[in-house]
């Protein structure tokens, strides 16, 4: 049945692990980071189980389990989850309203069946699931696991029992024997005490012979066992599950009137009794060494994997050389594994580089590793095929069988192992080991061999991503170097602003901004209205078409002077999106009086212009006018008749006037600056 979980926490790795575990088991989960979202979801989605830290961003998680208890609406379990409780707050997790504490880390296998026993029961688990048949009734609990213990006593108390709980059997059978309980529930394999001793010790005491005993167990799984059990006195012996149907079942059954207590044990039978019992324990004890023995192979695996991996970390801080840190780091792998020799072979621009791993001296010659023996093609393919290969091959092809024995004849050796060294799921090379005298095809050196792959492809990778970063933290360097050069030597100001203008770098103060405090204020503070709408403008049309803008203005200097300054606004994109803009700022007074210049003198220009064509008009009949006086005042001079004279006199001032107005329309021509007379010949046909 799936139900609504809701896994208040602010670590997002947390969330994920336990939100991935219950997904796998069915339930709908709910992801709150802080106090405030744990509040709307419950709220909203009303969970049925809260799995809340108690050190949360916002809130007292002392305070938000009340909080989300008064906004339930039904029967909720809110469960602390924290690794941080001390014996003070683990006091109070109780009295604030926590129905459980679930310790901080905690593998996903135990934590959903922790989670699960607060869930509510099931309908399809059958007519009993919600019955309560333990009501009224006490019950002790003895477990040496404490995890185990708590998710029993939890369960059984949903059911109506009154628990007590010991961790192992005589503190059991102690407080038993003070108070003797209704029923006792007991792990087999405990300290001091097991199952099998408790229900026999029960047994022979008078007072407690009738007391039901049911034994719970993960190991004593063999049907002899649980006749075992039963002989030694115990109502039953039960598997251990996760829900503990078997034992609910077991216990239901107990408490039928139907069904008959157990009966006092026969002294007679003890003897026999207790010898089948140790049988029974040492059998389980050679199990567990087994057990036990395979563990320590596979952690001994790990644990030289984990020098690898300590060893080659270790020699690329040392020696910051890829190279010399994989030479030291496999050969003191392969001397732990009892590898004599071998090699890592690297594919680099399709070329394939090998390292040597240990002592080349039993070989015919120390070149044939670099061509793999000859194979190099094979070599190839069993590392494209991104598969462990040993040889000689359980299963081999047949076409390789000859070429698998001549490997092993060339090596000198009884066994090979190819690992392909892969990057997600592209093959960087292979790593060979050769074995002399032992066989490399088991499981556990193939884990082995492939978790010192995995561990080189990582160093391999990070050296990668190391070189490349290093290459562009030097070029980055260089650049911003190139860049604060220009940027000082710049004649310009160089602003970079936010988008609402708050100046974030300046390259230097400026006349008509002192001071060594410009990073942090804004923009218009330095700016009269006008400009600063102009200037609002312009970011305001960079930012919705993403083009430089201009502007260009002037500022009155302190000292009075008025100053001509262009500004270019520059877009500042990450990722595509405009996050800020640069600014361009160059003086252009001087440019300004130029263009005034240019523009006086154009007007001159055009005044000279005029001037020299209003003189050209006037000189052509003013020509004529000195022309015809010259004639007039000759005539007049050489005539003999009576004539008044002031003719002669007014002729002469006029001969004056046009000789001043010829004078005035040479210097027009001067100002136009018109170009000089030239002299020469004429056509004066063709001019006529």
């Amino acid at each position: 049945m799936t139900h609504k979980i809701l896994v208040v926490d602010d670590n997002s790795a947390t969330r994920r692990m336990v939100r991935d575990a219950l997904l796998r088991n069915g339930h709908e989960v709910f992801e709150a980071p802080d106090g405030a979202t744990a509040r709307a979801v419950m709220a909203k989605e009303q969970p049925r189980v809260v799995i809340q830290d108690l050190m949360l961003p916002d809130v007292d998680g002392f305070v938000l389990v009340g909080e989300l208890r008064a906004l339930a609406r039904s029967d909720v379990s809110i469960l602390a989850f924290s690794g941080f409780v001390s014996d003070l707050d683990e006091a109070r997790v109780s009295t604030v309203g926590f129905d459980d504490i679930i310790p901080k880390p905690i593998a996903p296998s135990r934590l959903v069946p922790l989670v699960e026993a607060h869930l509510p029961s099931d309908p399809a688990d059958g007519p009993h699931g919600n019955e309560r048949f333990g009501q009224g009734r006490r019950l002790i609990i003895a477990d040496d696991d404490p995890m185990q213990l708590k998710l029993a006593a939890f369960r059984l108390a949903r059911i109506g029992f009154a628990i007590e709980t010991y961790p192992d059997g005589r503190a059991a059978l102690e407080a038993i024997r003070k108070a003797p309980p209704d029923i006792i529930v007991s792990d087999v394999m405990m300290p001091e005490l097991d199952g099998f001793g408790l229900a026999m010790a029960v047994r022979q005491d008078p007072l407690l012979h009738r007391l039901p005993v049911v034994l719970v167990t993960s190991s004593y799984v063999e049907p002899a066992d649980r006749e075992l059990a039963r002989r030694a006195g115990a109502n039953d012996l039960v598997p251990r599950t996760p829900e503990l149907t078997e034992l609910m079942d077991t216990l239901r059954a107990t408490f039928d009137p139907a069904i008959a207590r157990s009966t006092p044990m026969v002294a007679e039978a003890l003897p026999e009794l207790e010898k089948e019992h140790n049988q029974r324990v040492f059998r389980q004890l050679e199990r567990q060494v087994l057990l036990n023995t395979g563990l320590a192979k596979r952690c001994s695996a790990l644990a030289s994997e984990l020098t690898v991996l300590t060893g080659i970390s270790e020699a690329v801080l040392k020696h910051r050389d890829v190279d010399v840190a994989l030479d030291e780091a496999l050969a003191e792998c392969f001397d732990a594994g009892g590898i004599s020799l071998g090699a890592l072979y690297l594919i680099e621009d399709d070329v394939l580089r090998v390292r040597p791993i240990g002592s080349t001296n039993t070989l015919p010659r120390s070149s044939v590793l670099e061509t793999f023996f000859g194979q190099e093609r094979l070599l190839r393919e069993l590392i494209a095929s991104g598969k462990t290969y040993a040889i000689p091959s359980n299963a081999p092809v047949p076409s390789r069988l000859a070429v698998e024995q001549e490997l092993l004849v060339l090596a000198r050796a009884t066994a090979m192992l190819v690992v392909p060294v892969m990057q997600l799921g592209h093959p960087l090379g292979g790593l060979l080991m050769i074995a002399r005298g032992r066989e490399l095809d088991h499981e556990d050196w193939r884990s082995f061999a492939h978790g010192v792959a995995t561990q080189i492809s990582h160093v391999l990778t990070l050296a990668r991503v190391f070189a490349d970063r290093e290459a562009a933290e030097r070029r980055a360097t260089a650049h911003a170097a190139l860049l604060d050069a220009v940027i000082d030597s710049a004649p310009d100001l160089v602003f970079q602003l936010e988008l609402d203008g708050t100046i974030r770098f300046v390259n230097r103060a400026s006349a008509f901004m002192p001071g060594e405090k410009l990073v942090g204020t804004k923009i218009f503070d330095f700016l009269s209205t006008k400009q600063g709408d102009d200037v609002r403008r312009a970011l305001a049309r960079l930012i919705e078409s993403g083009e430089p803008q201009g502007v260009e203005t002037s500022v009155t200097r302190p000292d009075g002077k008025q100053t001509w300054y262009s500004a270019r606004f520059g877009p500042i994109r990450q990722h595509g999106e405009i996050v800020g803009v640069v600014v361009i700022t160059r003086d252009v007074t001087q440019n300004k009086m130029t263009e005034m210049h240019l523009m006086v003198a154009d007007r001159m220009a055009s005044v000279g212009t005029l001037a020299a064509g209003v003189a050209h008009e006037i000189n052509n009949p003013l020509a004529s006018v000195i022309a015809n006086l010259e004639m007039a005042i000759g005539d007049l001079t050489s005539f003999d008749g009576a004539l008044p004279p002031e003719i002669i006199d007014e002729l002469q001032d006029a001969r004056t006037a046009a000789d001043r107005v010829r004078q005035i329309v040479r210097d027009l021509k001067i100002f136009s600056r018109s170009e000089e007379d030239r002299r020469g010949a004429v056509d004066v046909e063709h001019v006529l």
